[in-house]
């Protein structure tokens, strides 16, 4: 059981934890969009940096009181994030500088720190991208910027011709030979457009003159050749004879455990610079910042969520055609294993779903208590029947590669209504590897969460330290004022009951952190209090 590691100034962290203290604020370029000859495709980052205080390389133009960050959710069963948005004011009469600065599409990341502090101290809170700006009859402007789940559905450089995460692939045809199934290579007319991951393996798509198409991987290049191919067809085709002519076209192809395909993802750049996981080919991903990703919370909770009980959770991930939205694409399949993108203390982060039914069953805690100390009296509810969670189902059942299923046991009913159905993750599509124990591993997470309807509390909490939680985080709630319908709640929450955030929702203005939780039943016997 491991505790979330935080990135804040210990000094900030002390000044938010109550209710009081001037806040100053950073806003500060990630990537801007513009005419700067400095990076590709249009791409640098600006010198700008906008704030509240007079601090030497800032303009001290930020409207102070003026940040509003919106709430961050999970939705249970669906595994489906949402990040609101957020907005700050500017006072500047240098509008050339804020046109360019401010171009719709442009990352920037909001920081936060106490009167005095350095640049370097101040402590990231929110990330995204600018989505509108928005100018009042007495000169301020109004910016209002996505989180990275909206921000993700294009590549940063939007004025390129290739936004999408995947390349322009030009297709080729089998040349100097005919490749017959099970031979180790295959001879093209051209291999400009093969790629694949620094030091792992590449995918074609091969159409035959005559017959039906097949995927086959290989491992390598030489001269016109790919080698290192297997025997067999890839998902779920069988290799067949190709003759010359037959068409050829390179795919997006990666493969291994969700955190590395992630991080790869959103790292890659194509020029191996980007920090260890920029091993992707040019366009093969989005190329953000290492400095905006957390990298110990992604890696962490990877490590420690998809675990089966034997062999490695190993995914298999092909594009043929560029996806419309690769935000969407990113939310198909980590869904479907009950993980999501979400952002902590403003970096981008992974959850992913737990059973949370008692102590035993929890793989990853904060180790954070919530206890009256600090929930603000009088503002808090539990609701008995979680509205996240509008019925409950029969099973879990989770579908792999080869057709197979692996199914939780049965549920009684214990509300209503109780649809007697199945939630079905459908992994067949990206499952090919130890099938058997990762379908597993996910129907233990995943099935608490269909079988039985919770109860949210919901609290409002004094001071900013809750604001560094994100919807996923396991905390334990302690509190003689609350109450709930469960066995272990009826008579109060007093002694400690673990729970999982749903939802945070900041309020930096009035100094309060509101949080949505839910707690499962630990089983039937617990229903029925």
């Amino acid at each position: 059981m491991s505790r979330t590691r935080s990135t804040w100034n210990a000094d900030l962290s002390a000044a938010v934890s109550g209710p009081g203290g001037a806040l100053e604020w950073l806003i500060e370029p990630v990537i801007a969009l513009g005419s700067s000859t400095g990076g590709p495709s249009g791409l640098y980052v600006a010198g700008a940096v906008y704030g509240t205080a007079r601090i030497p390389g800032v303009r001290p133009t930020m409207v102070p009181r003026s940040v509003n960050v919106g709430p961050s959710s999970v939705s249970p069963v669906s595994w489906r994030a949402n990040e609101g948005s957020w907005s700050f004011r500017i006072a500047d009469r240098d509008r050339a500088t804020l046109a360019q600065a401010f171009r719709r599409g442009s990352w920037y990341r909001l920081r936060v720190g106490l009167d005095g502090m350095a640049v370097a101290a101040y402590s990231p809170v929110a990330l995204g991208r600018v989505a509108g700006v928005t100018e009042s009859a007495t000169g301020e402007i109004t910016v209002t910027m996505w989180g990275p789940g909206a921000s993700l559905g294009s590549r940063p450089d939007t004025i390129s011709v290739r936004s999408s995460i995947h390349p322009t692939i030009t297709a080729t045809t089998v040349s100097g030979g005919a490749y017959t199934a099970g031979d180790a290579a295959i001879n093209l007319a051209s291999v400009s457009d093969v790629a694949g991951r620094t030091g792992g393996y590449l995918m074609l798509y091969v159409e035959p003159t005559a017959g039906t198409p097949f995927y086959i991987r290989g491992t390598g290049i030489t001269a016109s050749t790919v080698d290192g191919l297997d025997a067999a067809g890839s998902f779920g085709t069988t290799a067949a004879s190709a003759p010359n002519g037959s068409s050829v076209t390179p795919i997006w192809y990666d493969e291994g455990n969700p955190w590395s395909l992630l991080l790869r993802i959103l790292t890659s750049t194509g020029q191996g610079a980007n920090g260890g996981n920029d091993t992707l080919p040019d366009r093969w991903g989005y190329g953000l910042p290492v400095d905006v990703i957390d990298f110990p919370g992604i890696e962490g909770h990877g490590r420690e969520l998809f675990s089966p009980s034997s062999g490695l959770f190993s995914l298999r991930l092909g594009v043929l055609s560029p996806p419309e939205n690769p935000g969407a694409w990113l939310v198909s399949w980590m869904s479907r294993i009950g993980a999501w993108l979400c952002t902590r203390e403003g970096s981008i982060t992974l959850r992913a779903a737990q059973d949370i039914t008692s102590r035993g069953s929890i793989d990853r805690h904060t180790g954070i208590v919530i206890t009256d100390a600090d929930i603000i009296p009088g503002r808090s509810t539990v609701e008995w029947f979680a509205g996240d969670q509008p019925t409950e189902y029969l099973r879990a059942r989770v579908l792999s590669a080869s057709g197979s299923t692996q199914s939780s046991a049965a549920a009684t009913a214990g509300t209503l209504p109780n649809r007697g159905s199945v939630v079905e993750y459908d992994l067949s599509a990206v499952l090919w590897d130890n099938e058997t124990a990762t379908r597993s591993d996910v129907v233990g997470r995943l099935a608490p969460w269909v079988k039985a309807v919770g109860e949210t509390v919901q609290i409002t909490c004094r001071g900013m330290g809750m604001a560094r939680r994100c919807p996923g985080d396991v905390v334990d709630i302690r509190s003689s004022d609350l109450r709930g319908r469960l066995a272990r709640t009826v008579v109060g929450y007093g002694a400690g009951i673990p729970a999982m955030i749903t939802a945070v929702a900041p309020n930096w203005s009035q100094g309060t952190t509101q949080l949505r939780a839910i707690v499962l039943p630990a089983d039937r016997n617990d229903e029925w209090s």
